[in-house]
């Protein structure tokens, strides 16, 4: 798995920073779009010349990205909770900690400024 952030080509700005595999890049990446390696916190990141840099975004504004972000983890591990999933149940009962995990995130102290550290990790 790598982890990328993907970014307006127009503005930096960080559309979605997530994991995915190297075969699946030309699949994520769309026309105006680029990435850089790495989850960067899109509340608190753009990219500028192809680097991360820091930028200042309200408390409302940086919310709505968190849980944006948040939102699209759970989207992307929707598949492991159905009921043909081919995992064993010990692997569902993991992905189901993780997206309850991703679920409480509201209640983490640091909210809405998560640090990459303060997210829960996904199953192996």
């Amino acid at each position: 798995m790598k982890e990328i952030s993907i970014y307006k080509k127009s503005d930096g700005v960080i559309v979605k920073a997530l994991s995915c595999l190297d075969a699946d890049l030309d699949y994520l990446i769309k026309s105006g779009y680029d990435y850089i390696e790495g989850i960067h916190n899109p509340n608190r990141f753009k990219v500028v010349d192809g680097k991360a840099v820091e930028i200042e975004k309200t408390e409302d504004e940086i919310a709505g990205i968190t849980k944006t972000l948040r939102n699209a983890k759970l989207s992307a591990s929707d598949w492991t909770q159905l009921s043909d999933a081919s995992l064993s149940d010990d692997k569902k009962a993991e992905w189901k900690n993780y997206r309850q995990a991703l679920r409480d995130l509201p209640t983490h102290a640091k909210w809405p400024n998560l640090e990459s550290g303060d997210w829960p990790t996904p199953p192996s």
